[in-house]
């Protein structure tokens, strides 16, 4: 995480060093509501708990993609479309 020249007296240091917390819901009441009146003034430390959001969200989706499930998916489609009958165009399952 990049603090240079975003440092408000400390505070930005601070706050930033506590969003995981903050985002997995571990702070205690008086320290995440001093984090989130900072993160209300500070477009700077609010804009890198959107990022650290965006990220988890990211991060999850590519654990979807990443299933044991899904290993192959694209080879299972193809297959099953190189096995279905030619002349089944008019059922309305075909491509194109």
């Amino acid at each position: 995480m990049q603090l240079i020249g975003m440092v408000r007296h400390g505070t930005c240091v601070h706050t930033r060093l506590q969003l995981n917390d903050l985002y997995d819901g571990e702070l205690r009441a008086p320290t995440e509501a001093r984090v989130r009146r900072h993160l209300a003034g500070c477009h700077l430390c609010f804009r890198a708990l959107a990022r650290l959001e965006t990220t988890i969200a990211d991060i999850g989706r590519l654990r979807l993609l990443a299933t044991p499930e899904l290993a192959g998916l694209r080879d299972r489609i193809e297959r099953r479309i190189a096995e279905s009958p030619a002349d089944d165009a008019g059922s309305g399952g075909g491509v194109g």
